[in-house]
């Protein structure tokens, strides 16, 4: 067979692929919603901001440094404060019908002015976990702020206070605005392109496994190797159409994200990620007999991969264990190239590695399912 004809199979067979996808209506309705709507309540889900917080204060000091504490907390980070009695916050906790309830002590202006001893209570709902945190840091922030106007302003001054006083200059790089929206929706693109390019070429050839249609396949002058790379370019191409899209409309159109670095290059890596992932979603097939099967193989092998590439948990925080094993997958590296080329303008000099261990992983994955798919597809024969 010469290169020619190895082509024209490779061509014929990817555009068959490529129109049984878009005859597939419920198929191409979900890809539609995945890179739509799915990404926009992904990361408004996803988002980790303190937005319109519960909170409520216990005022037992009528002084104005009290009310000044009070009134700085505002909206978008948090309601307007109700006032409350000392006794009802464990049930009001309980209740959950406030994350966080602020007790400030009587006589706390006079004894902070004065210089004795005197705290703020902060009592949390710690079963949301994230807000907590991040909002707990937020109200401290808040109250250190205010003490201190008031103090400058009355021209009083703490000898503790006066020796700790220092200038913070704090300087936010490639997300000024500090967004999640921008982060969490580059992250579900990807996440759900993972999950398309292993679905797409796997559930193509378990269906044809379940129909017959395979049976056309064996008695063609193909090779096994024909039918992979027809599925892997078919199926890439359909995915990264889809995947520009949501890019410019949906992150870059919806959401003000200006994306820094070459989109070019960014979709040129997005090729050999997908070209790693067909490839893994081509393995999965070949051990399966029904689409069933598929389904609960896909989530056995996307759901580790998912919440260990870094798109919800930092690898520093992960055990060295975990970290050694993630470098086996290409998301974890299509993560790290992802927000660097987009996020932080890298060129191809930055990020050559993670480029180089999708290529490597991609090789392995395409060799393993060419030697996998070519027993299965002979034995069928």
């Amino acid at each position: 067979m010469n290169i020619r004809s190895f082509l024209k199979h490779i061509y014929i067979l990817g555009i068959k692929e490529i129109k049984s996808f878009f005859n597939d209506k419920v198929f191409l309705v979900f890809v539609i919603w995945g890179f739509t709507l799915n990404i926009i309540v992904s990361a408004n889900a996803g988002n980790m901001d303190v937005k319109n917080a519960a909170v409520a204060v216990v005022m037992e000091d009528d002084s104005l440094l009290s009310k000044n504490i009070v009134t700085a907390l505002r909206q978008p980070y948090f309601k307007t404060p109700d006032l409350v009695s000392y006794g009802d916050i464990e049930d009001l906790l309980d209740k959950g019908k406030y994350v966080f309830i602020i007790t400030i002590p009587e006589n706390f202006e006079s004894n902070l002015v004065a210089g004795k001893p005197t705290e703020i209570q902060l009592n949390v709902d710690a079963t949301a976990i994230s807000l907590a945190y991040v909002g707990s840091g937020y109200i401290k922030q808040i109250i250190s702020k205010e003490i201190n106007t008031y103090l400058d302003a009355s021209g009083k001054s703490l000898k503790k206070a006066s020796q700790m006083q220092f200038d913070q200059v704090v300087r936010v790089k490639y997300n000024p605005n500090m967004k999640s929206e921008w982060f969490m929706s580059v992250a579900q693109i990807i996440i759900m392109s993972t999950m398309l390019s292993m679905m797409l070429p796997a559930v193509a050839l378990v269906r044809e496994k379940e129909s017959g249609t395979i049976e056309h396949l064996l008695v063609m002058p193909i090779i096994p190797q024909e039918i992979m790379l027809s599925k892997i370019w078919s199926n890439s191409l359909i995915i990264l159409c889809f995947a520009i899209m949501s890019m410019l409309i949906v992150v870059k159109g919806h959401y003000g994200l200006q994306i820094e670095g070459s989109l070019l290059l960014y979709f040129v890596g997005f090729v050999i990620f997908q070209f790693s992932v067909t490839s893994l979603g081509i393995v999965l097939a070949t051990f399966v007999n029904n689409t069933a099967q598929l389904a609960l193989s896909i989530i056995v092998v996307m759901m580790p991969m998912v919440f260990l590439s870094g798109a919800y948990t930092p690898m520093e925080s992960m055990t060295p264990l975990m970290q050694k094993l993630m470098f086996i997958s290409p998301l974890k590296h299509c993560m790290d190239f992802s927000f660097a080329v987009i996020f932080r303008a890298a060129t191809l000099a930055d990020i050559y590695k993670p480029m180089i261990y999708m290529i490597i992983t991609g090789i392995v994955l395409f060799v393993s399912a060419s030697i996998k798919f070519n027993s299965w597809f002979n034995s069928s024969r």
